[in-house]
């Protein structure tokens, strides 16, 4: 049950190699100062609705065991917005109602699913996503990162990752709460739907202000 929930994971997590936005830091387009502050510029709004998500996700989980990690995810990700702001140099605030709204998408997520389906979104996909991301990012800022933001992420969300994967076996092999595997695997596959709209709309962000 859970090697079908990881291995549809890897598999939405391989498409993601398609991004555009990859597309775009391969191709060197970020290579430009401007380019880079664009990018941060929009990418705290997506940070910022990340720690909303996690606030959320401590507020409404119900058993003791998943709060606890929950609690531990958030003091491990706790300010790390504030963190990115700082790598800016380029102080114009800016919005965007997609990303700010495709951002919402999972704190209200939080608030309407159980503790299982919180795991999946927070922890599978969130956390595997932001894994990639700033992977694929960190060369892109490697002399350009004084924050530390991009290393941090890029080694941290990995582990961040696991950590819901083993709460997710444990769970299982203790039989401790039913395990709806279709529930799981339609969560994961919307939220995989939100995070590759969240790369293609940041991308055309981006190219738009070029």
């Amino acid at each position: 049950m859970l090697d079908e929930l990881i291995n549809a994971n890897e598999k939405f997590l391989r498409c993601l190699d398609d991004s555009p936005l990859f597309a775009l830091a391969e191709s060197g387009y970020f290579s430009s100062e401007k380019s880079r502050k664009v990018l941060l510029a929009y990418l705290k709004i997506w940070s910022n609705e990340f720690q909303k998500m996690v606030m959320a996700r401590v507020v409404f989980s119900q058993h003791l065991e998943y709060l606890e990690l929950s609690y531990h995810h958030l003091k491990e990700e706790y300010g790390h917005n504030v963190r990115l702001s700082g790598e800016q140099s380029w102080k114009q605030e800016v919005w965007d109602p997609v990303l700010e709204a495709l951002g919402q998408w999972f704190t209200m997520k939080m608030m309407t699913l159980g503790d299982l389906e919180r795991i999946v979104l927070v922890h599978l996909v969130r956390e595997k996503a932001s894994a990639k991301f700033h992977q694929h990012f960190r060369p892109v800022f490697f002399n350009n990162d004084p924050k530390g933001y991009f290393q941090l992420h890029a080694e941290e969300d990995c582990h961040h990752a696991d950590m819901g994967i083993i709460i997710l076996k444990k769970t299982l092999d203790q039989k401790k709460e039913p395990m709806n595997i279709d529930l799981l695997l339609q969560v994961q596959r919307q939220a995989w739907a939100v995070i590759q709209a969240f790369h293609k709309h940041l991308a055309q962000l981006c190219l738009a202000v070029s």
